[in-house]
């Protein structure tokens, strides 16, 4: 009897401690989000001190925009666009490719990639790089980089029509386009699904079976179509294999038994949730709170918005302002755009998780990192 006891006690400890570690809801913190530092120019308008890049003394980068980033041999990578007025180069708004050591966020640090002390651009052969042609994320795989680099804007329709994967073996100095990785036809974006992308390595096993490669490491990528007029969509592919784009499987819904289904096809691509405002955007895996994060910028409402799941695919959360219109005007900024998660520095628990974020804002013309708080409720 005892020891009956005993064993009912012990399950009733279990189911509690199961019931306190469940993956519940994230939540932002109402009024966490925070300026932590400026990072381009010479002078911080919002923290009134020096910027510790010094961006425009060092490397003449008054202001530039995105900031994407990932790692690479040890370094913290970031890619900015639509970079202006720096002399002797092709484009008015060249893209460019800049490295910090890996250290706390508020001793984050820029060093843009120069050669004889003149600024080396991100140049990829064949393809226009003109202003709103842009890189939008990067990832190191198989001892080399690889971008995907939005091109070929059309102002008629005010979408960036094409973009390619491009791929540099001397640590960015050099590119070379590997393939499209989706274009539209005749101006026509339905079918071209990942014109901004978001990318990440996962390991196959963990997903045990739900994915269409069984073992290994897995990129997956987010990507977004109409500029800031799509919704989200997500492929996935081997990172030992990411040059071969046949190799490309688009998640294309969930079967009856709530598995993920897969698709050759980027035509088949399925919206992970209707928001239709995706442009710029980025999406990690947040340890702290058990989910995936995905920050975005939209016209309406008008800010910064995140949707958070615990799957890739989803299903994921309703949308959730952690920058708003209030705080946008409230710092002097006309709007604020591009959040790009830089996941090596989030920190805390699953009661005060802090995220750490790039973001661009415009009037001033500038790229700052930002902070916001969530929390995992438990259900």
């Amino acid at each position: 009897m005892r020891e009956f006891k005993r064993e009912i006690l012990k399950g009733m400890i279990l189911c509690l401690i199961a019931a306190g570690t469940s993956n519940g809801e994230v939540v932002y913190r109402q009024g966490s989000t925070c300026v932590v530092s400026q990072l381009t120019d010479d002078y911080d308008v919002v923290n009134k001190t020096p910027t510790m890049s010094l961006s425009k003394s060092r490397y003449g980068i008054s202001g530039t925009d995105l900031g994407s980033s990932f790692m690479h041999k040890g370094k913290l990578y970031f890619l900015f666009g639509d970079t202006p007025d720096i002399p002797d180069q092709e484009y008015k708004d060249i893209d460019c490719l800049a490295w910090a050591e890996v250290n706390s966020p508020s001793q984050l640090k820029l060093n843009f990639l120069t050669n004889q002390n003149k600024l080396v651009p991100i140049r990829i052969p064949g393809i226009s790089q003109g202003t709103m042609e842009v890189p939008s994320c990067g990832i190191s795989a198989n001892k080399a980089m690889y971008i995907m680099h939005s091109t070929q804007w059309y102002g008629p329709t005010g979408n960036m029509e094409r973009s390619v994967l491009a791929k540099s073996d001397d640590d960015g100095r050099t590119w070379k386009r590997i393939y499209d990785m989706s274009a539209a036809s005749d101006h026509n974006m339905a079918n071209a699904r990942f014109i901004n992308a978001s990318m990440t390595t996962v390991n196959a096993e963990d997903y045990k079976g739900k994915l269409p490669f069984a073992s290994g490491e897995v990129i997956l990528i987010w990507g977004s179509g109409a500029y800031r007029k799509g919704n989200p969509s997500l492929a996935c592919v081997p990172a030992d294999q990411i040059e071969n784009k046949s190799a490309l499987r688009y998640f294309c819904g969930i079967d009856a038994n709530s598995r993920p289904q897969w698709t050759n096809s980027e035509a088949g691509a399925a919206d992970l949730f209707d928001h239709p405002k995706l442009g710029e955007f980025s999406v990690k895996w947040i340890p702290q709170v058990k989910h995936w994060v995905m920050l975005y910028n939209s016209r309406k409402p008008s800010g910064i918005c995140m949707q958070t799941a615990k799957e890739p695919w989803g299903p994921y959360s309703d949308y959730t302002l952690i920058l708003d219109k209030d705080f946008i005007q409230k710092i002097g900024w006309k709007a604020a755009y591009g959040p790009f998660i830089v996941e090596q520095f989030t920190s805390g628990n699953s009661e005060d998780c802090r995220i750490y974020y790039t973001t661009s804002s415009w009037e001033p013309y500038e790229t700052y990192l930002m902070c916001s708080g969530l929390k995992l409720t438990h259900e």
